[in-house]
């Protein structure tokens, strides 16, 4: 034991000293810089100052690197080596070990933040916010060279053949010779450099303002692209790939000619890697892309923004603590939702006898009638446990055993560029997990008796009853024999395990798809409608905290028995096939959904996961395809059959509300004030129309488009000739029509539903109908079908009688699609669609 004054004098180095980091053990939180493939392994830094190591062609994430105390901006491979850049203040080259991920060497060349790192395997060059250049010999560590040529920030560095080729602010492309140490010439351009690419023996520079100019063997002009920000060459297959602030990847050969564009990402595209036909796109907002050019299939990788951080059960308490900081107490009897005082930015929990709980600043309480600071930490607080009169806490580098009466410090553990974050103890030993795959073993008396590690990987947990299992993030499970330090791996899985627990005498484990139960030798799966990020368990009930801020509580045979949610997956958009034999939906959970019908009920067949935002509209086209509209800006079909991804389409700048199908045409109208019509087949877009305002539905009738507006608009589109007429009809938002003969139906924000001539747009009848907003009307047999945000659902003649009303919605009934083989209403009042028998 350390004496109590050496402990205090220690502590109060450590936390002046040590570098702040932020903890994600799943992904990164913020902009993902760069990215780089190497040998089987995809290499992403981001702002969260993490390195991610992931498995190529796969979402699987290996392990992660804290590598730099602010944004890791740069990152470069070599067979030994990874080796980051950092972001000011940090400004550092580090250099950290590839097989165990330990930090080797830092070097502090530069005066600024670091942009961009290269290597040729033997060289390794950095440049920055410095405006300067600096070439290290990877075997001996020293300068090679260093120059100061650039007058602005320096962007990228690129080897080629026997020239480090550098690209800046101040629009200078600089080719140093490695042979002479010398600069050999100078180009200039009048804009900003932010990539070199580099193909056969061509180079080329990609500017701020969008064009793309071969630099060698002579100087012109290829390619303009507004708003470029990220540029790759794939050397494999011989494509060049750019990406804007807006999202928008573009495919191009090597003569620049475009070959395909979409729609990736809703936010800036930062960085692009890619090899053979994968590539990875990372954007601003901490999103890795993965697009397969071969299937055009699009997987995301794991981010850190789960809903659920942490989960802890006690009599009949659930405690959730959510990102934001908040913290839920649900009292799981009745699924409701308790008030804490006191609880506003937690980021650990501990429910012991007592309650002690982290923020986000690192400072550890002690919750009571005042709470009281017992401890503050640098960063933040990833393991907190109350044993034996002793309060736990892990963070980055770090183990405290504080005394909770005195608040002293009576020991302390290193883990050197990991954290300490997992947690077991058996009656007689503690054992610790890190993120670096270190396991720590203490005894009753918090002595350290030894240590082992036993992967790279971060260790999610130790489980089990009479035998110990220690369960890693990359998948794997090991035995522990205790008294021979042995560890022998049982059970491997290809993915990622994000959580565990053991539950009835069994192995839980959370993942990105659902959760495994383990007994024995043999196991089940059930799948989740999101990651499963936290577990918890007790009174013969298992709770499963997903990503997206919903909780499963499951019975002891795994039946689904509860969900507890603050807000619920909304139902937005419905559709119904030709035959009547499926429905389409299209929710808040930005997926969508298709559904076969059995009788009045409804047995999910297939989920279509690919939009980045709600999905608002959905149609069946040739009851072969399915067609979605998301307000992520995008348009996705998608094969019924298989549920494959088909194409997406980006034309519209704002969100997509509405769509039609009619003669092989897809119409589509927008918040971007745009109306688009194309042939469904070759995708040859026929006509585009520009309208006052946010397209909310379109119907088409004969041969004429009419679509509704936000500001009270229908606008009038002769299919034929594009000719285009508009009629003001309400002073509110129009969120719905239809058409049926001659008349065209609507309602308003105040609850009135309009009746109007086609042809003359005059007024025929209006209806009270609700009390508040009309958000959806049918005609169907001579009856108006409306629903609205009142929770309700009537159906009125065309006298304006009311006929029916149905009141059994918890919710706003958001959308209707009329079923003609059984003459019933479907609707999208709850999680699952809802039939109701026409009268």
């Amino acid at each position: 034991m350390k004496k109590l004054c050496v402990i205090f004098f220690l502590f109060l180095i450590i936390s002046n000293f040590y570098a702040s980091f932020s903890f994600n053990f799943a992904g990164h939180s913020g902009a993902i810089w760069d990215i780089k493939i190497y040998n089987g392994e995809v290499f992403t830094a981001g702002a969260d100052g993490a390195v991610n190591i992931w498995k190529f062609g796969s979402d699987i994430l290996l392990r992660t690197i804290y590598s730099n105390s602010s944004w890791t901006r740069a990152v470069e491979i070599t067979n030994d080596y990874i080796i980051t850049g950092g972001y000011k203040p940090d400004n550092s080259v580090k250099i950290f070990s590839k097989k165990e991920g330990k930090l080797v060497n830092t070097f502090s060349d530069h005066k600024g933040s670091i942009f961009t790192l290269a290597t040729d395997g033997l060289l390794l060059a950095s440049g920055g916010s410095d405006n300067t250049v600096v070439i290290r010999n990877l075997s001996t560590n020293g300068i090679v060279a260093k120059y100061h040529a650039h007058s602005r920030w320096v962007r990228d560095l690129k080897f080629y053949k026997n020239y480090l080729i550098s690209g800046g602010d101040d629009g200078k492309i600089i080719f140093f010779d490695l042979n002479t140490l010398k600069i050999d010439k100078v180009i200039e351009l009048s804009e900003k450099v932010i990539k070199i690419l580099t193909v056969s023996d061509v180079v080329y520079a990609v500017t701020a303002k969008g064009f793309v100019y071969e630099i060698s063997p002579r100087l012109k002009k290829v390619y303009f692209q507004e708003n470029i920000t990220a540029a790759f060459i794939n050397s494999s297959n011989r494509l060049i790939y750019l990406g804007d602030n807006t999202g928008m990847l573009y495919i191009l050969s090597t003569d620049f000619r475009l070959l395909e564009r979409l729609k990736i990402l809703r936010a800036s595209i930062t960085s692009i890697s890619g090899f053979k036909e994968i590539i990875y796109v990372g954007g601003s907002d901490g999103k890795i892309k993965m697009y397969n050019l071969k299937t055009n299939g699009i997987n995301s990788l794991l981010t850190g923004t789960f809903q659920i951080k942490r989960m802890f059960y006690k009599e009949n308490l659930l405690y959730v603590v959510m990102s934001s900081g908040k913290l839920i107490v649900y009292n799981v009897l009745n699924g409701l939702i308790l008030k804490r005082a006191g609880f506003d930015e937690v980021s650990n929990l501990d429910i012991s006898d007592s309650v002690f709980y982290s923020d986000i600043n690192g400072r550890v309480y002690k919750f009571g009638d005042r709470n009281i600071e017992i401890f503050q930490t640098e960063n933040e607080v990833t393991l907190l446990k109350s044993v034996k009169g002793k309060l736990i806490v892990g963070t980055y580098k770090y183990l405290f055993i504080i005394n909770e009466e005195s608040s002293e410090i009576e020991n302390y553990f290193e883990s050197e560029g990991s954290w300490f974050n997992s947690f077991y103890y058996n009656g007689k030993y503690f054992f610790f997990g890190t993120t670096a795959g270190e396991i720590f073993v203490l005894s009753e008396n918090f002595d350290l008796i030894w240590t082992e590690k036993i992967s790279n990987s971060l260790i999610v947990g130790f489980t089990g009853y009479n035998e110990l299992f220690v369960i890693t993030f990359e998948g794997k499970i090991f035995e522990m024999n205790f008294s021979q330090r042995l560890f022998k791996i049982t059970k491997s899985f290809d993915e990622n395990v994000l959580c565990e627990t053991f539950f009835d005498g069994k192995i839980v484990l959370g993942t990105k798809r659902g959760f495994y139960i383990l007994e024995n030798e043999t196991y089940k799966f059930i799948k989740t409608e999101a990651m499963v990020v936290a577990l918890s368990h007790g009174d013969k009930k298992l709770f499963v905290g997903l990503a997206n801020g919903t909780v499963g509580v499951y019975d002891i045979n795994y039946n689904l028995s509860q969900i507890l949610r603050e807000g619920e997956n909304k139902i937005l958009a419905v559709d119904v096939s030709s035959k009547g034999e499926y429905v389409v939906t299209g929710g808040a959970d930005n997926k969508v959904k298709l559904w076969r019908i059995e009788g009045n009920k409804f047995k999910l067949e297939k989920t279509m996961a690919g939009h980045d935002d709600w999905v608002r509209s959905v149609i069946f086209v040739k009851d072969k395809y399915i067609v979605s509209g998301s307000a992520d800006n995008t348009i996705k079909i998608w094969d019924k059959n298989s549920g494959r991804l088909v194409k997406t389409l980006s034309e519209h700048n704002g969100y997509v509300w509405a769509l039609a199908h009619k003669n092989g045409i897809l119409y589509s109208g927008g918040w971007d004030n745009k109306i688009i019509a194309r042939n469904f087949e070759s995708g040859q877009i026929l006509f585009e129309v520009k309208t006052n305002s946010a397209v909310t539905d379109i119907v088409i009738w004969k041969n004429f488009l009419f679509a509704s507006e936000v500001n009270g608009d229908i606008a009038r589109v002769n299919i034929t000739t594009g000719e285009v007429s508009v009629s003001n009809v309400s002073s509110s938002t129009i969120w719905d029509i239809d058409i049926y003969k001659n008349f065209i139906v609507f309602g308003d924000e105040k609850g009135k539903v309009f009746v109007y001539s086609v042809n003359d747009f005059k007024r025929i009848l209006v209806i009270n109908a609700h009390k508040a907003t009309v958000f959806t009307v049918k005609i169907f047999q001579n009856g108006i079908i409306t629903a609205s945000v009142d929770n309700t659902l009537k159906i009125f003649n065309f006298e304006g009688k009311l006929i029916k009303t149905y009141k059994r919605f918890t919710q706003a009934v958001l959308s209707i699609a009329v079923d003609p083989e059984r003459n019933a209403i479907i609707t999208s009042g709850g999680l699952t669609p809802t039939l109701f028998q026409l009268p």
